[in-house]
């Protein structure tokens, strides 16, 4: 299911111009919730439905600024648009749905432990990522073998996407969904603050309001 959701997303960006897409693209925080739900039974207050309203609001602002140039000079035509929207909403569904699902095994009672039930849901991905790599990639790989361009910084890059898919599985079995949204929501301020220092960035009205409802987010919903 990651693996067609990330497919759906990607598909999607390329039908969307960049700020639909960036606003679209934060309907997983609602799904999210939604299954959260529907599956767990978990209830929400008024005040944490408002908080994750305000954290959309947030999310969309940060990240909406940083596409506007690009979607300056891409421009879709209405039936991509249309194709774009479905594809999101149909990933936004399973991205929530998905997620919850993965935080129901990881808290279900049994004798295997985290690390088992990981190994276990990635034997399961390997066969569908591995059809997708020969419908996309099957003559780059015919020609050159499967880890073609495997250097250093895409091997720590493999690294870190594998040390943070273990942080989020012990995140979902002791917390829940929505605790991984709001450190994901968080992670994209720091990064912006970072891309500031390191790389010459500058602070914006767009970017200072939305951190601004990202922590308002936060404290109402856990406050």
């Amino acid at each position: 299911m990651f693996t067609l959701q990330n497919n759906l997303f990607y598909m999607a960006n390329t039908n969307l111009d960049s700020i639909t897409y960036q606003i679209t693209y934060q309907l997983k925080i609602i799904t999210t919730a939604l299954f959260s739900y529907l599956l767990l039974s978990k209830r929400f207050t008024k005040t944490q439905v408002f908080s994750l309203g305000v954290l959309l609001f947030g999310i969309v602002l940060i990240q909406i600024d940083e596409s506007a140039s690009e979607s300056i000079s891409r421009k879709s035509d209405n039936g991509n648009q249309l194709i774009g929207f479905g594809q999101v909403i149909l990933a936004s569904v399973s991205s929530g749905f998905t997620s919850v699902y993965l935080e129901r095994i990881y808290k279900a009672d049994g004798d295997d432990t985290l690390l088992i039930k990981n190994l276990q849901l990635s034997l399961l991905s390997i066969p569908i990522s591995m059809i997708n790599v020969l419908l996309q990639d099957s003559d780059t790989v015919s020609q050159h073998g499967l880890f073609f361009g495997y250097d250093g910084l895409v091997l720590t890059d493999v690294l870190f996407n594998a040390l943070g898919g273990l942080i989020i599985s012990l995140v979902l079995k002791h917390h829940d969904n929505i605790t991984k949204i709001f450190s994901t929501s968080v992670s994209i301020v720091v990064t912006f603050v970072l891309s500031v220092f390191l790389f010459e960035k500058r602070f914006n009205e767009h970017f200072m309001i939305g951190m601004v409802h990202v922590f308002i987010s936060i404290y109402l919903y856990y406050f």
